[in-house]
């Protein structure tokens, strides 16, 4: 075959590969460049490879735990709410508005909706440590019968997930005082004795499933 007749079949070929790249919407750089994550299959975002083994993150998984709202005789009401079973999602949960189930059953919350939750350390030796914004502190101070009870909530909440037994508290990183049910302020670990008297004086605990279908 003619050189320049061959030459001329090779740039035909490689145009027409150029050409139905740029027919598939695909961009040619000179360099690699970031792509953006919305860009990305999902099944890539769910998926990674590592040392030619496939990993899928895992779901979390929901099981029935414990949240304590509040009766209308200042008593705490044990509600099963279907969560992952970790302290730090028990006390974002309790920290939410009761649902429409609870309230209808006469169930509220004595902790101020200011209260902010800043992180949960733990549970180490059965110690969990419960970090609170300084609003929701501050508010809890100026009326000491709710305080108690919010922290009677914070706590029996907490000790409700398997390994939890004391719960320690902050306010902004720092180490706080905080009411027992007794009127006493410590800051040393708290546990459901502490607050006993919220309990209502009968053998069997008062629980309202919130759960979708329950």
């Amino acid at each position: 075959m003619n050189p320049v007749r061959r030459r001329a079949g090779r740039v035909l070929a490689v145009a027409g590969v150029f050409a139905a790249v740029a027919g598939c919407g695909v961009q040619l750089d000179d360099e690699p460049r970031p792509i953006a994550r919305e860009a990305v299959p999902f099944d890539l975002l769910e998926t990674s490879t590592t040392g030619g083994t496939s990993t899928t993150t895992p779901l979390p998984t929901f099981q029935a735990t414990s949240v304590f709202l509040v009766d209308n005789n200042d008593y705490l009401v044990e509600v099963r709410r279907q969560l992952p079973g970790e302290v730090r999602v028990a006390i974002g949960s309790l920290l939410t508005p009761p649902t429409e189930i609870e309230v209808n059953s006469g169930l509220s919350t004595a902790i101020p909706p200011s209260v902010t939750l800043r992180g949960v350390v733990g549970p180490e030796g059965g110690l969990v440590t419960i970090n609170l914004g300084s609003g929701g502190a501050n508010d809890a101070e100026g009326a000491p019968e709710i305080s108690r009870l919010a922290f009677a909530q914070l706590v029996y909440t907490a000790t409700s997930v398997p390994g939890v037994e004391r719960v320690l508290f902050q306010v902004d990183g720092q180490a706080r005082e905080v009411p027992t049910g007794q009127g006493q302020s410590t800051a040393e670990p708290l546990s459901p004795d502490d607050y006993r008297q919220f309990i209502r004086p009968r053998t069997s605990r008062t629980t309202v499933d919130s759960s979708p279908g329950g």
